[in-house]
C-alpha cells in the first residue's frame, strides 16, 4: 500500500469528481490512516493533472490546499452511502497507482511548481523523522514555553540547602558555633585567663623576693628566674635589689 513520502496517481474518473474522461493526476502522500471497515484513507496534497481543467476540480474539492483520499472498498462507496454529507474534502477512489518520488520526477504533466512543491514536502518529513520525540513539545505537538525551560534549568542548577536533622526529645538543644568575627573580637588569643592568672602570681612572687633584701643570695641581673622562660623576662620589675650597705664591725679587743 502507499506510505509516506510516495506518489500516488488516480484514474480520476474512477472517483467521485465531475470528470467524465480517463485522466490521471498525481498526488504526494504525506500520511495514511486505517478505517474500522478495512479501508484506507491518504492525506495527500495534489501536484498537477494531465487536463487543466480536472486539475482545477481537484483544487476545487481540496480547498487549495492539503486534502484526502479514501480507498473505497465498494462502488459507489459504502461510506458515502452512510452519511449525507460526507466529508467535502476527501475524494473518494477505486482506481490508482503509485510511484517512488524519483521515478514520477520525469511525468509529463509534472511542472516546475509541483516539482519544487515535492522538494519542500520531502524536506518536511525527513525533518520531522529526523526530531527527537518529545523534545521541546508537550503532548499534542505544542511547543513548551521557553519561560518553563529557563525555569526548569536554573531550579535544576541550584544546590540545595542540607537540612538539619530534627532534635531529640528531651535532647539539649545544639550549640550554635559563634562567627569568625565574634570569636577574633574576644579576649587575646595568645593569652588565656589561666595564663594570664599565671603571670600575676609570678610577678607577685618576683616583687616579695626582691623585697626581701637577697637575703639567699644574689643573682645576676638580668637573668631570669628559675622555673621562668626566657619569653617572661621583665626586665622593669626583675632588675637585681640595691646591694645593702655593711658598717665596719668594731675590733673586740682594741689596744
Amino acid at each position: 500500500m502507499p506510505q509516506a513520502g510516495q506518489i500516488v496517481e488516480l484514474c480520476l474518473q474512477a472517483t467521485d469528481l465531475t470528470i467524465m474522461e480517463e485522466l490521471w493526476g498525481g498526488f504526494f502522500v504525506q500520511g495514511s490512516q486505517n478505517n474500522a471497515d478495512g479501508s484506507l484513507t491518504l492525506v495527500v496534497r495534489h501536484l498537477g493533472s494531465e487536463s487543466e481543467e480536472a486539475g482545477m476540480v481537484v483544487e476545487e474539492r481540496f480547498q487549495g490546499g492539503e486534502g484526502s483520499i479514501h480507498l473505497c472498498l465498494t462502488s459507489p462507496c459504502a461510506v458515502v452511502e452512510a452519511s449525507t454529507a460526507g466529508d467535502p474534502q476527501t475524494i473518494h477512489a477505486t482506481k490508482l497507482r503509485w510511484w517512488l518520488v524519483d521515478d514520477f520526477m520525469g511525468c509529463a504533466y509534472l511542472n516546475a511548481e509541483g516539482r519544487n512543491l515535492i522538494s519542500a514536502l520531502v524536506t518536511a518529513l525527513a525533518a520531522e523523522a529526523t526530531r527527537a520525540p518529545g523534545r521541546g513539545r508537550r503532548p499534542g505537538g505544542a511547543k513548551e514555553p521557553k519561560e518553563t525551560k529557563k525555569r526548569d534549568t536554573a531550579r535544576a542548577a541550584a544546590p540545595r540547602a542540607k537540612k538539619s536533622p530534627a532534635p531529640k526529645p528531651g535532647a539539649d538543644p545544639p550549640k550554635r558555633k559563634a562567627p569568625e568575627d565574634e570569636r577574633e573580637a574576644g579576649p587575646s588569643r595568645g593569652f588565656t585567663e589561666d595564663m594570664q592568672a599565671r603571670l600575676r602570681a609570678r610577678l607577685a612572687d618576683v616583687r616579695a623576693a626582691h623585697g626581701a633584701g637577697g637575703a639567699k643570695g644574689k643573682k645576676k641581673a638580668g637573668s631570669p628566674r628559675r622555673g621562668m622562660s626566657s619569653m617572661w623576662k621583665l626586665p622593669t620589675l626583675c632588675r637585681e635589689a640595691p646591694r645593702p650597705t655593711r658598717k665596719p664591725r668594731r675590733p673586740q679587743n682594741p689596744l
